[in-house]
Order: C-alpha cells, then sequence, then structure tokens
C-alpha cells in the first residue's frame, strides 16, 4: 500500500550524493534482492496477509489462474476445464505437475485440499471465496468434479484466487497443518522457497521442474526478501546496492530518486482504488447525507484531479476511476452513468437546493494512515463549499468499532479489488451487513443477481444497472486508482501488471 503526504527528504538528497558510484544489483549472482515491511512468518494462500505473501505467491498454484495481460481466466494445474451443469465444474488436470518435494501433482492432492478447505474444523481467516464449494469427487488419477452449493458465476474465479494447492502426503501427515506454510511450502510454482528465517530473510529460487503457463516462466534465479521496515533504510539500501528495487515510497521521495541516472522509476497499475463512502442510511445520524442532493453536492465539491496531482506517487499513471471498479483488468466491471464533474458553485446551488444554504457539520474519517492526507485534502474542498468537514484519522481498531456501531459519516479508505468484482460487491452491497452504508435493496437485489447469472452478457447486463445506481445515488466516490511505483537499478527489467496487492509477481522481473 502507498503512503502519501509530505515527508522529510533532506536526508535522502545526502544519500543520494554520497552514494555515488556504489556496486548495485546482483546481476551477476542471478540474485534480485528485494526489501519487506517485515520478516516473513509464513508463505500462505490461507493463513496470512502479510505483503510479502504478493511477492512469493509464485509458490503455490490453482486449477485456473487470472492472467493480468489477458484478463482471461486461463488453465493452470487443469489442463481443461468444463461446466457439464449449473453448480457443478470438471477438470482435467495436467499429467506432467511435479511438486517442490518430487511428488507428482494428481486427483488425491485436489480432493485431500478441498476437504480440508470444507472440514467445520479447519479454522481459516477468509472463507468467503471458497464457501460456494460443496465437496470435491475423483473421476480418474487426473480427473476431478466440483460440486458447488449452488450455481454460481463467480465460481473460476474465486478458484482462480483461493485456491492453491497444497503436497497432500506431507500435508495430511502435520498435526497442525499451518506448520505448512511456515516450514513446509511446498508449491509447484515456478518457483520453491529455499530459505524462512526472521533474521536472513526469504529465499525463492527458479523451480526447474516447472511446465505451467508461459506468462509466469521465472527469469531471476533467485529472489531474495529482506526485512527494512523502515523508508530511510530502504532508501539507503538502494542507494549503496545492498538492494536492487523499493517500492511503496512517498511521492517527495520518488520526486528525489528521479534524479539519480542509475535507477528507473516503473509504475505498475495496481488493483487498488482510493475512495470516499457515504452514510446514506443515516446510522450516523447525519439526517443530511441520506439526501441524493447532497451527496451529490459532495462528489461535485471535491477536485480528483487535484488531489491526484497533489499527493499521489506515480501521479502520472493514477487516474480518477469513472465507476468503482477497474474497467480494463476485471471480470463484470461495467456503467453507462457518469459522475458529476468538478463544480464547487454548483455544488453550493444543489446544497441549497436541498435546503441547506449555509452547509452543515461533517465529520470525515480515514484509515488506514496512508489515506489520511486524501482525508484533509476532502475536509478542505467540503470547507470551501460550505460544508464545515473536520478530518479525522481513525486507526483500524477504532474504525472497526466506528463500522459496526454506524458512526461513519463520510468514509476515505483503500480497496483492494479482486479479479471479478463479485467479492467487492458482496463487501459493500450486502443488505443489512455490517458494511452496508445504503440499505439499497435494488443493489442487494442486483448484487445476488450477477452472482448468479452464468451468461456472460447477460450478468455484464446486469452489473452495468448496479454500477448505474451506485453512481446516480451518489453513494461511492472512486478518488483515485493507486498505482505501485517501483524504483529499481537499471539492470533491473520490470514488466508489470500484476493484479495483487503488491504490484508485482516474482515473473515480472527479469536483467537488462
Amino acid at each position: 500500500m502507498k503512503r502519501i503526504g509530505k515527508i522529510a527528504t533532506g536526508g535522502l538528497a545526502v544519500l543520494i550524493a554520497c552514494a555515488a558510484g556504489n556496486a548495485f544489483a546482483q546481476k551477476s549472482k542471478d540474485t534480485l534482492r528485494v526489501p519487506l515491511s517485515e520478516p516473513m512468518q509464513a508463505i500462505s494462500p490461507y493463513y496470512t496477509s502479510h505483503p510479502g505473501n504478493y511477492l512469493f505467491n509464485g509458490v503455490f498454484e490453482g486449477f485456473v489462474e487470472f492472467n493480468p495481460r489477458t484478463g482471461k481466466i486461463e488453465p493452470s494445474l487443469a489442463k481443461e476445464y468444463r461446466r457439464p451443469e449449473p453448480g457443478v465444474l470438471e477438470f482435467d488436470l495436467r499429467e506432467d505437475v511435479t511438486f517442490h518435494s518430487g511428488k507428482k501433482f494428481d486427483a488425491d492432492d485436489v480432493v485431500a485440499m478441498i476437504s480440508w478447505l470444507r472440514d467445520p474444523a479447519t479454522k481459516l481467516r477468509h472463507t468467503e471465496d471458497t464457501d460456494f464449494i460443496a465437496r470435491a469427487e475423483k473421476l480418474g488419477p487426473h480427473k476431478v468434479r466440483l460440486y458447488m452449493t449452488k450455481p454460481v458465476a463467480t465460481d473460476l474465479s474465486s478458484l482462480a484466487y483461493s485456491v492453491k494447492f497444497y503436497d497432500s502426503v506431507i500435508h495430511a501427515k502435520l498435526a497442525d497443518r499451518s506448520e505448512y506454510d511456515r516450514n513446509i511450502m511446498v508449491g509447484t510454482g515456478p518457483y520453491k522457497i529455499t530459505q524462512r528465517d526472521v533474521n536472513k530473510g526469504t529465499i525463492a529460487t527458479k523451480f526447474p521442474g516447472y511446465v505451467g503457463a508461459a506468462w509466469k516462466a521465472p527469469h531471476i534465479g533467485t529472489i531474495h526478501g529482506l526485512s527494512i521496515p523502515d523508508d530511510q533504510t530502504r532508501i539507503a539500501n538502494l542507494l549503496t546496492g545492498a538492494v536492487d528495487v523499493v517500492g511503496d515510497l512517498s511521492a517527495d521521495q520518488l520526486d528525489n530518486l528521479k534524479k539519480d541516472a542509475r535507477f528507473k522509476l516503473t509504475a505498475s497499475p495496481g488493483m487498488q482504488i482510493y475512495y470516499l463512502q457515504m452514510d446514506a442510511i443515516g446510522r450516523s445520524g447525519r439526517k443530511e447525507l441520506t439526501d441524493p442532493r447532497v451527496r451529490k453536492a459532495i462528489f461535485m465539491a471535491i477536485d480528483r484531479e487535484g488531489i491526484i496531482k497533489a499527493l499521489m506517487p506515480g501521479a502520472d499513471m493514477a487516474e480518477a476511476p469513472d465507476v468503482f471498479c477497474h474497467m480494463t483488468r476485471q471480470i463484470g466491471c461495467v456503467h453507462t452513468a457518469s459522475y458529476p464533474k468538478y463544480d464547487p458553485e454548483g455544488a453550493k446551488k444543489l446544497l441549497a437546493e436541498a435546503g441547506y444554504p449555509n452547509g452543515f457539520e461533517l465529520i470525515v474519517d480515514s484509515s488506514p494512515p496512508e489515506v489520511k492526507d486524501i482525508g484533509e485534502a476532502i475536509a478542505g474542498q467540503l470547507y470551501k463549499v460550505g460544508i464545515r468537514a473536520r478530518h479525522q484519522p481513525l486507526i483500524t481498531a477504532v474504525y472497526r468499532d466506528w463500522q459496526r456501531d454506524g458512526k461513519l459519516e463520510a468514509h476515505v479508505a483503500p480497496w483492494t479489488m479482486a479479479p471479478d468484482v463479485a467479492r467487492s460487491l458482496n463487501r459493500f452491497f450486502t443488505l443489512g451487513g455490517q458494511t452496508d452504508a445504503f440499505g439499497d435493496k435494488m443493489l442487494a437485489d442486483l448484487r445476488i443477481q450477477g452472482s448468479e447469472e452464468l451468461d456472460p452478457d447477460k450478468r455484464a447486463g446486469i452489473y452495468a444497472k448496479l454500477y448505474d445506481r451506485v453512481i446516480e445515488q451518489s453513494y461511492i466516490l472512486p478518488i483515485s486508482s493507486v498505482p505501485n511505483v517501483f524504483v529499481h537499478s537499471r539492470e533491473v527489467a520490470f514488466n508489470p501488471g500484476a493484479i495483487n496487492g503488491w504490484g508485482a509477481d516474482l515473473w515480472d522481473f527479469s536483467w537488462n
């Protein structure tokens, strides 16, 4: 995630001047060194959301994978799949896949993994992307059938995003199954883990037995993730050649590093969006927000382009989205309506029309810290049209409490999109849910219809109605896309496109 705002950079300029001429990327050793925000405690598709999991997600694979280069779901461990009837998926597995342990991948691994995921005794942090699976059936050594609890259009995208496979023989022998993610970490992907040490770092190396998707072919022999939590220390390590690539920097830091000819800045589009959400249902007691004219006036008062230009790292690649999803990179992102243009004078007139010529008081909260400056900017812009907005940054625990208790009035936050829009829609538009700020039955019904419609064209039509209503009712305003900007040695080539929260996959890096 990005942190934005003004950070002291006087020391950075000195470091740039002093570090000139030092050694750089370990191309000669075929090792890419990458700083991580904290030590890796585990590498897991199920148990942890540590940012390093994005870097090392090339260890595990699923039936299918979402290819960010094509925007399509493509076969991975399965060479073919079909839907013999609604609610059933059948997979022909590749016969040449080998785990990093040396075991051949087969139908037994699939049945064991699905059975473990569906076991009530298995306690995982997130189950929403696997709850639709009822059971797996082995039809042959390399053929399986998945039965769903009900027909859902998102089954393949959920499998691509959330179901990865372990060596079932090793996994079954563990008394504590989470031990697999801490000390075994055996998958079928293009990279295998050869070291996970909280002090020495985590090392992934090319897996010579990889036979999967061509777009995931590894280029660099070794990736070394090092725990360097402090920004200035990361930059110092980059300048002295101790690491080869750094991300997650402020706009000021990026501007300084642009001046050093030894480095190149490359932005990945990422899948995050910063957004403003209104309490349209009135749970917070702010009755003004229940009027769609007031919400629209608030949106008209916000200069999204100005916020992006002033505050966003990689501003030249960021954009004010036309809708609360990624048009070209997400399945189901369709709309025909448009948000109002920035028009502070029009906002004042609309507020007066709604009965608030003198404005009203409003709390604009933000969480986590990386959107603090955006929250402050929005509050300042609302003040200019007569809304007496006060910015309130919240720590995560307080944000969760306020959300549960219905205290959020206008909330600024980041959201990371999955390949299919359904995951986001379930989060924001489940009627009566803890995150429901709208109480809109039409949205709730369209969300369900879209998740159950198997015809892609009909599904797109349903989601167009849903997103159009979100825009027309001024429920959520997407402020900015969030590019992930990397500073790297010119010996490093970076081909961005990953859909994960870090903005890069292991196979996106190569040597010049």
